[in-house]
């Protein structure tokens, strides 16, 4: 653990808010700069006064006295109280995949992504529990949770990542803990669907009255999971000190990479009937893995960038030359495109058919 917290990192009305919520009673000493704090045979001394030469230090000391007594490392109790009134989320990609701690770039972004996608899904279920799917993921309060939500490090031996989840948002009345519940019901969610799924299979999730799950999450778990067939997803929640932590909530779900399949099924059974959206769609050329044809032209698919419904979307096509040729273009010099199209979602995957007119926006 660091010799010292960063300057304005960590205060003493945070570690004593935490002894507090822990159980810990302050002893009657008649100091008025310092207490002691105690449970049981621990007894932690904590400054209140910040201009002492050795604040740091003696702030230093008392995580690591909380953390023999929770029998925990001294680095987790810090991160604890760097961010007392937050639940974390820690989203995992554990296997022989990620065995030396690494993961492709794309990979992660894709974990990164689908984290997201997760925590503002339950959020709007929170909101609206009685859709199964929610065609536009933008209402406010949820959007307001998770730009309030922070990333934390990875960590070594598998490729992971925290969420730190704010309990409360600043414009809730005390005590209304929107956070708490959306980060409960995320976990609570998760858990029900995979043991469901792996007891008697994804029927009663499709046929139950009242929605267990939402399309929409199925599909953040499926941006989520590994590619690697011996690499599994989990996701483990540690629950703020300071409020009660919600009871029947699972604290780690593990989501194995064989339930891909029926998770993709899964988020098609759970989503309303829709015909391909036929209109013009405008964005970015990502990939290009065309080839020549029998005239000697260039043509093939192409990956494309472009907004639907407030998110970003990736969906393949296949150019004939004339519009391989501009998309060609465009990528190199990083323009816009517009192209007519049919859109098909299936699963996690997107597709653009018909496509015509494709246009450089310069």
């Amino acid at each position: 653990m660091s010799s010292s917290f960063e300057k304005n990192e960590l205060g003493w009305p945070e570690m004593r808010d935490y002894l507090v919520a822990r159980g810990f009673q302050l002893v009657p000493t008649g100091w008025s700069d310092a207490g002691v704090f105690r449970k049981g045979d621990t007894d932690v001394l904590l400054p209140f006064d910040s201009t002492f030469a050795d604040y740091h230090e003696a702030l230093l000391r008392a995580a690591r006295q909380i953390a023999r007594f929770e029998g925990r490392d001294p680095s987790e109790v810090v991160a604890d109280l760097k961010t007392p009134r937050s639940d974390r989320l820690r989203f995992a990609q554990s296997g022989e995949g990620t065995a030396d701690g690494r993961i492709g770039v794309e990979l992660a972004r894709d974990l990164v992504e689908g984290a997201r996608k997760a925590l503002l899904v339950a959020a709007h279920s929170e909101e609206r529990p009685e859709l199964r799917y929610h065609k536009r993921l933008s209402r406010a309060v949820p959007e307001a949770f998770v730009r309030a939500c922070r990333l934390g490090p990875a960590e070594q031996r598998s490729f992971a990542f925290s969420v730190y989840c704010p309990l409360d948002l600043p414009e809730e009345l005390p005590g209304t803990g929107f956070g708490r519940r959306s980060v409960g019901r995320l976990m609570t969610t998760i858990g029900r669907t995979v043991q469901t799924l792996i007891r008697v299979g994804p029927q009663p999730l499709i046929d139950a009255k009242e929605p267990i799950v939402t399309s929409n999450l199925c599909d953040a778990l499926l941006q989520m999971m590994p590619r690697d067939e011996g690499t599994d997803l989990e996701i483990d929640v540690h629950f703020s000190p300071l409020v009660p932590a919600p009871p029947d909530t699972p604290l780690v779900v593990r989501v194995e990479r064989s339930l891909y399949r029926v998770f993709e099924d899964l988020a098609r059974s759970l989503r309303p009937p829709s015909t391909p959206l036929d209109d013009v769609y405008v964005g970015r050329v990502l990939e290009l893995s065309g080839d020549v044809n029998n005239e000697g032209q260039l043509e093939g698919d192409a990956v494309l960038l472009f907004p639907v419904d407030e998110e970003l979307i990736r969906a393949r096509c296949t150019l004939g030359p004339e519009d391989y040729l501009k998309a060609h273009d465009a990528h190199g010099r990083q323009r816009y495109v517009s192209v007519h199209g049919k859109l098909i979602h299936a699963g996690r995957k997107y597709t653009l058919v018909e496509t015509k007119d494709l246009k450089i926006i310069d």
